[in-house]
């Protein structure tokens, strides 16, 4: 798991199609103090 900055080259509907299918242990709750500009997101071993 990273956090990486959020990225505007991937269209509205990859986007959804990536976090419609999130797993459970895709998901790691974090602190809220975590820049508002970062998401931390997986895809199996594949990092965005």
């Amino acid at each position: 798991m990273v956090a990486t900055p959020m990225r505007d080259d991937i269209s509205e509907e990859k986007w959804m199609a990536i976090l419609q299918n999130l797993q459970e242990e895709d998901v790691d709750w974090r602190a809220l103090w975590l820049l508002p500009d970062e998401i931390l997101y997986r895809c199996g071993d594949f990092d965005w």
